[in-house]
């Protein structure tokens, strides 16, 4: 198990890849938290730091280490798992979406970056997922199923 928050353990994890099987060919980035299910202005400021180091940083961290392995043997594929909420945003989960917009971002700059040395980068951008913190947002009026729905299915089809 690594600790995405910790860049010394995804170096280590990568290099160890690399050792064991020559070269690295996918990485899937799925380091990720949520947050309070509150109001934006009621949420902590240390909550928010945690989902940065995790979303963020996290994935940040992925990236930059598999790329240096990928560059050196000229292919490889990167997938970068964002959110919905990181496409249009959702009620009670502003932090979050914030951090799923900067895996968005990171995504796009380095496919750009990337595209000619033969490694592709994409991310999904999965819709609302029935959860514990999502069943309580839900239960608490804060959020309806069909205000989710809605997000969900009007922007399915859009692409990272």
């Amino acid at each position: 198990m690594v600790d995405a928050t910790k860049e010394e353990e995804v170096k280590n994890l990568i290099k160890t890849i690399v050792d064991t099987y020559g070269k690295l060919d996918v990485l899937v980035n799925n380091s990720a938290i949520a947050g309070e299910a509150k109001y934006f202005a009621q949420t902590s400021p240390n909550n928010m730091r945690n989902m940065v180091e995790t979303n963020i940083m996290g994935v940040y961290y992925g990236m930059r280490y598999a790329l240096l392995e990928m560059l050196k043997v000229g292919s490889g594929s990167i997938v970068n798992l964002a959110s919905i909420a990181g496409l249009n945003g959702i009620p009670f989960a502003g932090e979050y979406g914030a951090t799923k917009h900067a895996v968005v971002g990171m995504t796009k700059g380095a496919a750009i970056e990337y595209a000619t040395s033969g490694i592709r980068i994409n991310a999904v951008a999965p819709g609302a997922i029935l959860t514990d913190i999502l069943k309580e947002a839900i239960e608490s009026g804060a959020v309806t199923k069909e205000t989710l729905e809605e997000k969900t299915f009007r922007h399915g089809r859009r692409y990272c």
